[in-house]
């Protein structure tokens, strides 16, 4: 059996991304540790179908299967940004436009005690924590994170927003 140094860290995720056949999305990290820590991602398709995108600034990609939130025939999928020294994270998620990963819609806060509030260890965050399709196949319902009151109050907030695909920068 050969040794696959970076099967620690991979993650899959089995959906129908092109909208033809299944398919199996990867991320795995790329370039130097830094701080004893990957921190840049490549994400792509088993069939090259979706062009590949590299991700930085997370510690690690943990797939969350989001099925197909904009009704367009191709299945998302997300991620939170992951940092050592904050709760403070980021929700990413992407669809498929043209052969290419897009935002859904902007990166979502989220402040994790908020999806996981059981005093976890390890954070974990399935479809339906954050984002929800809505009546209306153009807005998601989305769950996301907010300070109010000068600092006293840590909302959970529940709305709808537009979806409104945008390249990742």
């Amino acid at each position: 059996m050969e040794f696959d140094p970076l099967a620690q860290y991979r993650d899959t995720l089995v959906g129908n991304f092109n909208g033809l056949e299944l398919d199996t999305l990867i991320a795995e990290p790329i370039g130097e540790k830094d701080n004893g820590n990957y921190t840049n991602w490549i994400v792509y398709t088993k069939n090259g179908s979706v062009k590949d995108i590299i991700i930085g600034n997370t510690i690690g990609i943990h797939f969350v299967f989001e099925g197909d939130l904009d009704r367009d025939g191709t299945d998302g999928w997300g991620y939170v940004t992951e940092w050592i020294t904050s709760n403070w994270m980021a929700y990413h998620a992407f669809t498929n436009v043209n052969g290419e990963w897009r935002h859904i819609i902007e990166p979502t806060p989220i402040w994790l005690p908020h999806i996981d509030p059981q005093d976890s260890l390890y954070y974990t965050i399935s479809k339906d924590d954050i984002l929800q399709p809505s009546e209306n196949k153009d807005f998601l319902k989305v769950k996301f994170s907010d300070i109010r009151h000068d600092g006293e109050d840590f909302l959970i907030i529940d709305t709808l927003i537009q979806i409104n695909p945008q390249p990742i920068q």
